[in-house]
């Protein structure tokens, strides 16, 4: 069974961003604020993505321990990012 977390951007004010994230793609209850703007520059493997900081305001259902459901929408966000040098309005993660 994989692991599916979907995101949308709620808001931007100036360079830091929130967010909903959640398994269920339809409802976003769970909510962190970013600030890429911080990173920029830097190289952060997916297995470093403790290396980007984030507010996690609060937990989706279903978040692990290590707020991992959070970091994998940070990290596709950050790509994202990195590449195109603005937020992303909305997408996912899926691992089989």
């Amino acid at each position: 069974m994989g692991i599916a977390v979907s995101f949308k951007l709620l808001n931007i004010n100036g360079t830091l961003a929130t967010y909903g994230y959640s398994k269920d793609f339809n409802c976003f209850e769970g909510v962190f604020e970013i600030d890429l703007s911080k990173h920029i520059g830097l190289e952060i493997a997916s297995e470093n993505e403790q290396d980007i900081t984030f507010e996690l305001v609060t937990p989706c259902d279903g978040e692990w321990k290590d707020y991992g459901l959070a970091g994998r929408a940070i990290m596709k966000i950050y790509r994202y990012y990195k590449e195109h040098g603005i937020y992303p309005e909305k997408g996912g993660h899926y691992a089989g």
